[in-house]
């Protein structure tokens, strides 16, 4: 199974326009992410609040994992001065360049400016030319850019899903639906009706695609592998609806 770090900013003291740290936003993202990779059987570990970025490395590296996912958002030269969606990977790396291209893709979808939202090169930012795993930084957006900032208060789980949904396509694995007539779909052991029934799942599950043979899909539901019939199975971009923890944790409406 994919197993993936996640380092999501841990600056309190790096203040954004709307007076909370970029720590917390992005620790935010991070928490709307956790549920997501577990519908999809992601293996994954994350960094905590106090660690220094020495210790964050060493966890990654030690970890064995196959991604690192660095999230972050951006600050401009001048206060204020600029915007837009920026992924780095470490300059060699093609298969760093690969996922970052997929950040770009999927933010692409969500940022308000699309034609700023741009891949970048990099060969000095530690997270990218220490870890031993392929790794991304997603700088979200630029915090101390009001408009910016306002954009990723209110759209977290839009974010959340973008970055998920890069992950899971690093993986080669798709994010699908069981689309039946309201019965329950088997899973077999193999790709085909030969092969013995080992689960089944109910109508409009979610479950990711690995593969497909035989006119069958290797598909993951809940961390566990399997095969069906792809006639049953809907491929999809899924939008997940909820809120971080169903309320404005700033306790403010800010539109």
């Amino acid at each position: 199974m994919p197993k993936v770090y996640l380092s999501p900013s841990l600056q309190p003291w790096n203040m954004t326009a709307l007076g909370v740290s970029e720590q917390y936003l992005m620790g935010q993202i991070a928490d709307a992410m956790e549920p997501m990779l577990q519908k999809y059987g992601i293996t994954y570990n994350r960094n905590r609040i106090g660690m220094t970025l020495s210790q964050v490395i060493a966890e990654s590296n030690t970890g064995h994992y196959d991604l690192h996912v660095a999230i972050h958002s951006n600050a401009s030269l001048t206060a204020g001065s600029e915007n837009g969606s920026h992924h780095y990977y470490f300059h060699t790396s093609e298969k760093g360049r690969r996922f970052a291209d997929l950040l770009v893709s999927n933010f692409r979808k969500i940022y308000p400016e699309c034609s700023k939202v741009e891949v970048r090169a990099d060969s000095e930012l530690a997270e990218l030319r220490s870890v031993r795993a392929t790794s991304a930084i997603c700088e979200v957006a630029f915090h101390d850019n009001m408009q910016d900032a306002r954009w990723i208060h209110n759209s977290v789980n839009e974010i959340a899903n973008a970055i998920t949904n890069s992950i899971i396509q690093f993986f080669n694995s798709v994010p699908a639906e069981v689309t039946t007539d309201g019965s329950n779909l088997n899973i077999r052991e193999g790709p085909g009706l030969n092969f013995p029934i080992i689960d089944s799942i109910s109508h409009e599950s979610t479950l990711s695609i690995l593969s497909e043979e035989n006119g069958f899909y290797h598909i993951n539901f809940g961390g566990r592998e399997g095969f069906a019939s792809h006639e049953f199975i809907s491929p999809t971009v899924e939008v997940f609806k909820f809120n971080v923890d169903g309320k404005d944790k700033f306790g403010m409406n800010i539109t």
